[in-house]
């Protein structure tokens, strides 16, 4: 797989799993400011993001670095510490990180 490749296929899951089968009760959820079990939200959204960066890249590593970045970005746009853009760039440059770690 060209890295290209790689990043495209990152982007294309990310919208699926950011957007399209995220359901709304896990948008809601996951807010700290709307639900006090808001962690095992947050927690499944993240690693159904993982999920998807380590069936792509192959690597637990980069899996592990998703859920983990994942999660924290995800909190921070809750909590109104970045807009919906600034969590999406955040979103796409691990992405492209990814792509770094895998080609060294």
């Amino acid at each position: 797989m060209t890295y290209f490749s790689m990043l495209l296929k990152l982007v294309m899951a990310h919208a699926l799993t950011d957007y399209a089968i995220q359901p709304e009760q896990m948008v809601a959820s996951k807010n700290p400011r709307r639900n006090s079990q808001w962690g095992y939200w947050m927690v499944a959204h993240a690693m159904i993001e993982g999920g998807a960066v380590w069936l792509i890249t192959q690597s637990m590593g980069c899996a592990v670095a998703e859920v983990t970045a994942h999660f924290f970005i995800d909190w921070a746009k809750c909590e109104k510490l970045c807009d919906e853009h600034v969590d999406q760039i955040l979103h796409l440059g691990c992405k492209a990180m990814y792509v770094i770690l895998c080609s060294i």
